[in-house]
């Protein structure tokens, strides 16, 4: 019998019950609203929080816990067992429409960053099938020649058939797609 799953959930309780309830109110808050992101930077704490004050806790954090890490680009993770834990224990406390509005504000923030493939991935995991059409085809004219394009394949995948073949951009997209996979027909 596979015991992790029950280990894990018994280890999540532990690190909430001990470590995380001793943060005071307004660290616990943010850990919890940037725990469904895999890395952050300050700005994208800042505007996904909406506190002015989320770099400066963020660096307290840091520097008293292994809640968060800073990496060598400046921006922040949790260690993927501590963002597993506190996801789910924001999924307890929170409302889907507020961890959807979470997602899509963390989104937002990567449009403004021109990280195209970024955004697209979180609206993916929103499902969001007319912001990641919106995203595509401003990927095709930003970068014509040299868009993300295979990196981007899994939200081609999300679409159906006929939305990509009512647009040209994603059309070019699809094909670039496959020319680059090595499926000449198909690219076709």
């Amino acid at each position: 019998r596979d015991m992790r799953p029950e280990v894990a959930k018994e280890l999540w309780g532990l690190l909430l019950q001990d470590v995380v309830t001793a943060f005071p109110d307004t660290e616990r808050a943010l850990l919890y609203n940037l725990s469904p992101f895999l890395s952050f930077t300050e700005e994208m704490a800042r505007m996904v929080t909406g506190r002015a004050d989320a770099p400066k806790l963020m660096r307290e954090i840091a520097q008293k816990s292994y809640m968060l890490l800073r990496e060598k680009n400046g921006s922040y993770a949790f260690i993927p067992f501590v963002r597993n834990a506190l996801f789910n224990e924001m999924k307890n406390n929170y409302s889907e429409d507020y961890i959807r509005n979470q997602y899509r504000r963390g989104a937002l923030y990567h449009e403004l960053q021109g990280e195209v493939t970024e955004a697209v991935k979180i609206y993916m995991t929103l499902r969001d099938t007319e912001k990641i059409k919106e995203l595509l085809i401003r990927d095709t004219h930003l970068r014509p020649s040299n868009g993300e394009y295979v990196d981007l394949k899994p939200a081609y995948d999300m679409l159906t058939r006929e939305e990509i073949l009512s647009s040209p951009e994603l059309m070019k997209g699809m094909s670039m797609i496959e020319s680059l996979r090595g499926h000449v027909v198909e690219s076709e």
